[in-house]
């Protein structure tokens, strides 16, 4: 199959029956109907998503509705590539295999009736590794104070939440030692913890939800961001990252972090730094300090389990 470039009409590939099987199993339409043919549902993700190279990535359905106060709540996992440079490559290249990937949680918030026609507000949370739960208040005053004329998206960021983990997996995020080795083998999975990793994450999960080029909007359905706090951070690499300048209609900045001035990208690496100079000395006292670390992991693993 030949390169796709973006912009261009692309020219539905040549799929053997098993490629488009496996196309369709990775890649469900979460709208389509079930009387939709298997082959059309697969060529038509193709030629909604062929030209954005973002072939072999997952899509979700919505889940589980809740209510409160009259508004309901939807839940949806969208899989998305730990390392985006690497999904786009594989995208143009090999249709046999997938690129490792990981799963990011949505959550809308909408009054009944009102879901497929209200005007989409996207919120960012601040603070780093916030999580959506913490402004559901919020999320539900809006849209009954909105009457249903606005519904609230929102998404746990990359390793947040209820968004896949890529420090180690919350089965054994409890077990120190196991999670210590985890990430010692699987160290590659932190340096695609980015602000670029995961404004493409949005970008991908904006087009499932509201459909490339809009596809699955009215016409007069408006599309918002509004971050906070570091939130603003992450919007305004968006801003400088897409090129579908036609995805959202406007972008609300509350409690700007600077990007010129501020050094978020450092944190990580000077922390990471000083903890391993830490456990390097204390390996080197088994009596005085790794002996006495090892004894309290292990209490502290036998009060969780009891």
């Amino acid at each position: 199959m030949g390169e796709i470039s973006a912009g261009s009409t692309p020219v539905e590939p040549q799929l053997t029956q098993q490629q488009a099987e496996w196309l369709w199993q990775s890649n469900p339409d979460p709208w389509a109907t079930t009387e939709t043919p298997e082959w059309s549902r697969q060529m038509r993700f193709y030629r909604d998503y062929g030209t954005r190279n973002y072939v072999g990535l997952c899509v979700g359905i919505w889940i589980v509705t809740e209510t409160k106060d009259n508004v309901y709540a939807q839940c949806m996992f969208i899989n998305v590539p730990i390392d985006w440079n690497e999904a786009i490559t594989w995208a143009i290249t090999n249709w046999t295999t997938c690129t490792e990937t990981m799963q990011i949680f949505v959550k809308r918030y909408f009054l009944l009736g009102h879901e497929n026609s209200s005007h989409h507000l996207w919120r960012i949370p601040g603070g780093g590794s916030l999580p959506i739960y913490v402004m559901e208040n919020e999320a539900i005053s809006i849209v009954a104070t909105q009457h249903g004329l606005i519904s609230v998206y929102a998404t746990d960021k990359r390793s947040v939440g209820q968004s896949s983990l890529l420090e180690c997996p919350s089965s054994i995020m409890s077990n120190f030692s196991a999670c210590l080795s985890y990430i010692e083998q699987n160290r590659y999975r932190l340096k695609h913890n980015t602000f670029t990793n995961t404004v493409r994450d949005i970008q991908y999960v904006l087009d499932v939800i509201i459909g490339h080029n809009r596809h699955y909007l009215k016409s007069n359905q408006r599309v918002i961001l509004m971050g906070s706090s570091q939130g603003t951070y992450l919007l305004q690499r968006y801003l400088h990252l897409t090129t579908n300048k036609q995805q959202v209609d406007a972008v609300i900045l509350d409690s700007i972090v600077p990007t010129d001035i501020i050094t978020l990208i450092e944190f990580d690496p000077y922390i990471n730094y000083i903890l391993l100079d830490l456990f390097s000395r204390c390996s080197q006292d088994k009596q005085e300090c790794s002996d006495r670390f090892q004894i309290q992991i292990q209490c502290m693993h036998f009060i969780h389990i009891k």
